[in-house]
């Protein structure tokens, strides 16, 4: 029963230092902690995640530049119209009706 113990605790604090490398500490402790080697190869295959020099989520606009705005959707009325509105009308036959037997 200790080994098993000593196996989860280290299975932890190595998915943690792998996770940690990654910029994911916490997915590393806890797939460390679950799934020990397996989850050590999940959090060495995730991308690595980038982090400015004052711990910041980066992204990718330089500096002073934001993402473009595009503002709110369009209504109904801006959308660009295909044919005549719908009507309530039958459309006319294009031939006799099929017979019957």
């Amino acid at each position: 029963m200790a080994a098993y113990i000593v196996i989860v605790i280290v299975g932890a604090a190595v998915g943690y230092a792998i996770g940690r490398y990654k910029g994911r500490p916490i997915l590393g402790l806890v797939l460390g902690l679950l799934l020990s080697w397996i989850g050590w190869i999940i959090v060495a295959l995730t991308p690595r995640k980038k982090i400015g020099p004052y711990g910041e989520r980066v992204t990718g606009y330089p500096s002073g530049m934001t993402p473009p705005s595009y503002g709110s959707p369009a209504s109904n009325n801006d959308l660009p119209s295909y044919g005549a509105p719908p009507s309530d009308e039958i459309p006319p036959s294009y031939g006799p009706p099929p017979s019957q037997p």
